[in-house]
């Protein structure tokens, strides 16, 4: 059977942690190898998560557990990065310091993969507590072929990551065999969608070599909405606004898959940043500066629906 690594970037979520380390021992098969990757936690996070490991799971003498300290705060991409270059097993997962894995999600998902000999899976998840499940499988429903209820095949990968509400890389819900994994990295300065940015290079070195990508309906991952995360906090000036990575990685992109990330994101941060702008005069000054932008989104939109278009019975 297939290894599987689990990495948990870890940063001050020591009232989460031992929630998150109990789905692991909970899981119907359990990791192979979990790594957690704390990025200098000033919470006692870390002590926490020792003992909770050293309480809890020498149930499971399979499963090897690595901690790596970081000597300073680098943020969550860096130390994606260090689990990634640390991890042995056939496929590696991620798991966020606050969510938390449903008790069949190892078990099932590493299943899945096997049988059909899938490169990558993407993995149903539900957000705590508004109860909001991804991806919107209605609006990506005409690229995927059923193979049982809750299992489908991608058929045209790149065009499925790229499609707003399919969400791949909101929170950690892919299975990726870890030969693709180690070929990219995340973004170790961008703050907005660098899981987004890292996924979907991943995908290309998998389409490029005719790979298959699968989707697992389900809320297997509980993803929790924290107050206070990058995603939910306000700008207070223009000037606090970040840009997300995709943007100057294929600004200039004549590749359509490339343009359609591009304006994926662009329609997301566009929208994320005048909603989280508190000015009303900074939100028109964002808007107007903006406009060649919002052009773009428009041009862009067309062609998506002539791309769709294939799809539709």
């Amino acid at each position: 059977m297939a290894t599987v690594s689990v990495i948990i970037p870890l940063y001050n979520k020591v009232d989460y942690i031992d929630e998150t380390l109990a789905s692991l021992v909970a899981q119907e098969r359990h990791p192979d190898e979990v790594i957690i990757v704390d990025d200098c936690s000033t919470d006692g996070s870390l002590e926490t998560a020792k003992l909770f490991i050293l309480k809890y799971f020498k149930t499971l003498p399979e499963t090897r557990v690595h901690f790596i300290e970081l000597d300073e705060n680098k943020g969550p991409g860096f130390a994606r990065n260090e689990g990634l270059k640390f991890a042995s097993g056939d496929y590696v997962i991620f798991l966020d310091a606050d969510d938390v894995y449903e008790p069949p999600l190892l078990e099932k998902a590493v299943r899945v993969v096997e049988m059909y000999r899938w490169d990558i899976l993407a993995i149903g998840i539900e957000l705590v507590p508004s109860g909001k499940t991804y991806p919107e499988f209605e609006r990506v429903s005409p690229y995927f072929v059923p193979c049982t209820e809750d299992v489908f095949l991608g058929l045209d990968p790149l065009l499925i990551a790229t499609t707003e509400g399919f969400n791949m890389g909101r929170g950690s819900n892919v299975l990726v065999a870890r030969e693709y994994a180690v070929k990219e990295s995340f973004s170790e300065t961008a703050r907005l969608n660098e899981g987004i940015d890292y996924w979907y290079r991943v995908l290309k070195h998998i389409v490029a070599r005719n790979g298959k990508m699968g989707l697992l309906l389900g809320g297997h991952l509980k993803f929790r909405e924290v107050a206070g995360s990058l995603s939910r906090s306000y700008y207070k000036n223009l000037t606090d606004v970040s840009y997300p990575p995709s943007f100057e990685r294929y600004y200039d992109s004549e590749d359509m898959y490339d343009q359609f990330l591009f304006d994926m994101v662009s329609r997301r941060w566009t929208a994320h940043t005048v909603r989280h702008l508190k000015s009303p005069l900074h939100k028109a000054y964002f808007m107007l500066r903006h406009l060649p932008l919002y052009h773009r989104q428009y041009q862009t939109g067309k062609l998506r629906k002539r791309s769709h278009k294939q799809y539709i019975i």
